[in-house]
């Protein structure tokens, strides 16, 4: 019994922080300012407790533990404390309110995504996917600045109650005993070509929608720029892990056997992801809407290298998905960085000639920038280098992604223009030094992975059977 009860520290932590925060709101007046510092404590503690504990379980039919979980809830569970320090910033350089309703959020967000990181059946995946999609809906209207927003949120919760429906029809559909992903394979390969079309794009359309595969991508684009900037971080950021972890469990168990049908449908949405991706970015003016785009673009290039359903792909895809999020943070750091007036600027034409002020946060920028372009030997070129070389005999699919990464070259080269080379317009606020400090460690990570990539791929033994 106490066994069991250790084994669910990395999600009862959790439950316990929110009640600590509750309480010390009660007692206490200063809980505005102490609140986020509970709430990395806990973060903090549930990433050690699964850690501690990675390979016990309390649940085995619902919930798997295991080396890959674990890796996945870290990699989660870092993100997640170093957004959470951004927002604080954010919070007390704005003078906002609403930390300690935000701190609550953020521990249930994290309790729900380290259930569908670890979710292996498929009730238990829709019923998370339910409880993630209302407080994502609750997060949306923290950023309630405008009326546009609030409608954005409205459509969003409208639209997640229709995949809820798609993914929860398929599970009521199956028996109890065919619903962890192994039985549900063999259940659902039974069935006529049809049933097994409408079962399996239900489950994968929803993921979809979660993940903003394109055309489901357009609540997560359109609302970057408008979303408050702790909010716009946690969507870009902290749930990808979390759901790419799941959908790569599901496409090694429930999705193998359709192999031949899927692989198409994999490629129409990766290509549709690429296009959406390309044309956003340049078309956009708005920096994190820009940044949003380049994302569905990766999401694109992961579903055209997932599409050829190599044995032992998800690895490779993985480790790319964890390098690009790690970039992806030297970016919003740089956000967090650049204020005007205490206003964080959307605009990127707001940024024309930071770089004469701010220099040493506009290198980081500009570095990160040059790896998202693929510059060899950066980290951010070999793991794309590798992964291309894995689905080489599918030169489509490396055509389209190379295609892709130069119609992108042009927005990465505005980028460096109207912050290198412009001239200044606009006054900018001083960096604290945290920030500088937080962009100098993850500068010295960046170089470090780009001198000794095999870094990255030490988990490839761990990730070769993603289950």
């Amino acid at each position: 019994m106490l066994e069991n009860i250790l084994y669910t520290l990395p999600q009862s932590s959790l439950l316990v922080g929110i009640l600590i925060l509750l309480f010390h709101a009660l007692f206490t007046k200063t809980a505005q300012h102490s609140c986020f510092q509970i709430t990395k404590a806990t973060i903090l503690l549930s990433i050690m407790s699964a850690v501690l504990f990675y390979n016990k379980n309390f649940l085995p039919a619902y919930l798997d533990t295991s080396s890959f979980t674990t890796i996945a809830y870290v990699l989660n569970g870092g993100f997640a404390l170093v957004w959470l320090w951004l927002s604080s910033k954010w919070f007390i350089n704005t003078k906002a309110q609403g930390s300690l309703k935000f701190c609550i959020l953020v521990l249930l967000l994290l309790l729900t995504l380290s259930l569908v990181i670890k979710s292996i059946h498929l009730g238990v995946l829709f019923a998370v996917f339910a409880i993630l999609s209302f407080l994502q809906f609750l997060l949306f209207r923290l950023s309630r600045t405008n009326e546009e927003l609030y409608h954005t949120a409205g459509r969003y919760g409208l639209i997640s109650i229709f995949f809820l429906i798609l993914i929860g029809g398929a599970v009521f559909a199956l028996s109890k005993e065919n619903l962890s992903y192994i039985e549900a394979e063999s259940f659902i390969t039974e069935l006529s070509p049809f049933l097994k079309m409408v079962f399996t794009l239900s489950i994968l359309c929803s993921i979809f929608f979660f993940l903003s595969v394109a055309p489901f991508h357009f609540w997560f684009t359109d609302v970057s720029s408008p979303l408050i900037l702790p909010v716009a971080t946690y969507f870009n950021l902290v749930p990808q892990t979390a759901l790419w972890s799941a959908f790569l469990k599901l496409h090694n168990t429930l999705f193998s056997s359709m192999s031949d049908n899927l692989k198409w449908v994999y490629f129409a949405f990766g290509v549709l992801s690429i296009v959406f991706g390309v044309v956003g970015a340049n078309a956009s003016r708005f920096v994190r809407k820009i940044f949003a785009s380049i994302s569905l673009y990766q999401t694109g290039v992961l579903l055209l290298i997932l599409s050829t359903f190599k044995e032992n792909i998800t690895s490779y895809c993985f480790i790319y998905l964890e390098i690009y999020l790690f970039i992806l943070l030297g970016v919003y750091i740089c956000f967090y960085a650049f204020k005007i007036n205490g206003e964080y600027p959307s605009n990127l034409n707001l940024l024309k000639g930071v770089s004469s002020v701010r220099p040493y946060v506009s290198a980081a920028f500009l570095l990160q920038i040059i790896m998202l372009i693929g510059f060899p030997p950066l980290s951010y070129f070999m793991v794309e280098f590798f992964a291309l070389t894995e689905v080489a005999k599918s030169p489509l699919i490396v055509y389209t992604t190379l295609m892709g990464g130069l119609i992108l070259l042009p927005v990465y080269l505005k980028i460096i223009e109207i912050v290198s080379f412009l001239k200044r317009e606009q006054n900018f606020d001083r960096v604290d030094f945290s920030t500088y400090f937080c962009l100098l460690i993850h500068t010295l990570c960046l170089i470090i992975l780009s001198l000794y990539p095999e870094i990255l791929f030490f988990q490839t033994d761990i990730l070769l059977n993603i289950r």
